[in-house]
């Protein structure tokens, strides 16, 4: 659903009114949540099943493939917060200069934010310091 209303905004962007850059910061900050929440619930919840099935091991490249993820979604979290503030100084310091307040702009910087959070998290994921804990049952660094 998150997906279909950002393409919907990418879509008709020549039509929204300026109001639309605080909606899209505030989705920007809703996805990083919603898919952290999705990734942690997945992992409290095999946690949850190994501390009853104590044979179990989740211990595989989808274990390090969420823990990824949470790095990547917990990085976005503070990076949307980051945009909402560069737009506050934008707003407040260019009030004169449309070109700083630009839907356009604020779209590429939601996107260049995703591809910078996705790029720092690599190196933990490619030197293996993302490693399944026995006593918790899920990945961690």
């Amino acid at each position: 659903m998150s997906i279909a209303i950002f393409s919907n905004m990418f879509i008709r962007r020549s039509k929204l009114k300026a109001d639309a850059i605080p909606h899209l910061l505030s989705f920007n900050t809703y996805v990083a949540v919603s898919i952290g929440c999705a990734l942690i619930f997945d992992m409290g919840f095999h946690a949850l099943y190994a501390q009853f099935r104590s044979n179990v091991s989740f211990d595989g490249w989808w274990c390090r493939v969420k823990a990824y993820g949470v790095a990547v979604v917990g990085s976005m979290f503070f990076y949307s917060f980051l945009l909402q503030a560069g737009y506050r100084v934008c707003r407040l310091v260019f009030s004169t200069s449309p070109k700083f307040r630009s839907f356009r702009l604020f779209m590429i910087a939601t996107i260049v934010q995703w591809i910078i959070g996705f790029v720092q998290a690599v190196p933990p994921f490619i030197l293996e310091i993302l490693r399944y804990l026995d006593g918790v049952f899920y990945c961690q660094a």
